[in-house]
């Protein structure tokens, strides 16, 4: 009887211990390599078709560089800066000036306030939000609520969570129509369709 005893208290220990280290195999194997230094992160990125660039380097999105080429703020600045301009002189603050008589403002009729026009429809039905590098699903849901596409930050995170949405966001300037479906934010954000 003591021989069986001991028996199986061995090999139940063998089983937990085994179970063990195959569990801290399986989790060091899971681990992702730790880029420890430049060289590492410049070689993992060019595995990738990616580019390192330095913290000095300005880096825009397609977006921006498009912007900055149209507006022509694009070129390199100028080596002399341009003299601060002199600021207006105070008015006499002895003298006051007396208020003038309000003008008159003409109602707007029943017809015109009823009916808004179409373009202010259109424009008042969609908003433009810019997620930028680094953003989480957390930001984008904030700036998602405050330009009025959604109403609850709480229900979008947990929907597109659903979707694996916090992993795949991609960076650009997004146009919604205000009230669009969870599924179709959370497609646009993660596929990177503007």
């Amino acid at each position: 009887m003591m021989r069986n005893r001991q028996f199986l208290f061995g090999l139940g220990s063998g089983l937990i211990i085994g179970a063990l280290l195959l569990q801290l195999m399986n989790v060091a194997q899971t681990q992702p390599k730790m880029l420890t230094s430049e060289e590492d992160v410049r070689s993992a990125a060019e595995t990738l078709g990616l580019r390192v660039y330095d913290s000095s380097e300005q880096v825009y999105t397609e977006e921006e560089w498009q912007e900055k080429a149209k507006t022509g703020t694009a070129s390199t600045p100028s080596a002399t800066p341009a003299p601060p301009s002199t600021p207006a002189q105070p008015a006499d603050p002895s003298s006051p000036s007396t208020p003038s008589a309000p003008a008159k403002v003409e109602k707007p009729s029943a017809a015109s306030a009823a009916e808004p026009s179409a373009s202010a429809k259109a424009s008042a039905q969609v908003a433009t939000v810019k997620i930028v590098s680094g953003t989480n699903l957390t930001g984008v849901a904030a700036k998602l609520k405050e330009a009025g596409v959604i109403s609850d930050a709480a229900a979008f995170i947990q929907e597109a969570k659903k979707w694996n949405a916090s992993t795949t966001i991609q960076t650009g300037t997004y146009t919604f129509t205000k009230g669009e479906s969870f599924k179709s934010i959370t497609d646009k954000i993660t596929t990177g369709t503007k």
